[in-house]
Parts: C-alpha cells; sequence; structure tokens
C-alpha cells in the first residue's frame, strides 16, 4: 500500500474486492459498506468489501463524486514453484490499474448530455504545439 499511498486501494480476495486498515474505517462508510475488524497480534485489522461485479458502481462513486485516485490489485494464481517462493501462498496479488479522474472515460460513466473536453500536448526539441478541442457527443459532425 505504501507505494500507492495516494489511491484507494481495492483488492481482489476471491469473488469480492476488499479495502483495508485505514480505507476500509474512512470509505466503507461512505460506500454504505459495513466495515469489519478482525485482532491480530499486531493490533485491529479493519476491512470491508463488496461482490466483483459491484466494482463499476463504486469506482464511479469513489472517482467521480469523492474525487479519489483507485488502484485495483488483482489475484494470479501461482504455481507449485513460486508457492515455495511466496510462503506457500495460493495466489499473488498485483496491481494492474490506476483509475483517477483523468482517466475514467469508460462510455458508462460519461454523461451524453455534458460536454466532454479533450486536451492534446505534443512537443518537440525546437517547438511547442497545444491543441484543445471540444467534443460533444450530441452535435456529431455532418458528414461532407
Amino acid at each position: 500500500m505504501r507505494k500507492f499511498d495516494k489511491c484507494v486501494v481495492l483488492t481482489r480476495v476471491g469473488s469480492f474486492y476488499e479495502l483495508y486498515f485505514e480505507h476500509a474505517e474512512e470509505y466503507g462508510p461512505l460506500l454504505n459498506l459495513k466495515v469489519a475488524q478482525k485482532k491480530t497480534k499486531a493490533g485491529p485489522v479493519y476491512m470491508s468489501g463488496f461482490p466483483f461485479f459491484q466494482l463499476d458502481r463504486f469506482l464511479k462513486i469513489l472517482v467521480q463524486d469523492l474525487n479519489k485516485y483507485v488502484a485495483i490489485s488483482e489475484e494470479f494464481p501461482n504455481d507449485a514453484s513460486e508457492k515455495v517462493k511466496f510462503g506457500g501462498l495460493d495466489f499473488d496479488r498485483k496491481v494492474t490499474r490506476v483509475v483517477t479522474p483523468g482517466t475514467l472515460i469508460d462510455e458508462k460513466f460519461m454523461d451524453p448530455y455534458e460536454n466532454n473536453y479533450l486536451l492534446s500536448i505534443h512537443t518537440t526539441s525546437s517547438t511547442s504545439q497545444i491543441d484543445a478541442q471540444a467534443v460533444d457527443p450530441i452535435e456529431q459532425p455532418s458528414a461532407s
């Protein structure tokens, strides 16, 4: 989690995405999720989660509504030799995607009645060029 300290980390565990520690405490109630606590020798571990098929719903809330960065950690099965390397763990977990307000561009998250702006910046060694274009999903360019 230290590498993604500016992100809300969602960790895939079986058929759920889980939030742990301070993320569970802070965002669990905001997402209307129950927060559980497991007591360990190192202290309490807070956790909350939701079914994997609801990922889009919670991404929309976290990224669009709460303006947060989200790191999605998926699980990958370990073969026999990797199990020895990772202390007998069946799965290795790696962040596969970081979603930010600027990268949430899936159609299902975009309002078709709102302007969406695109900015492109191109630089070369001798000149700089900036091109800004407004994209209006309602008005389509006419074919000529």
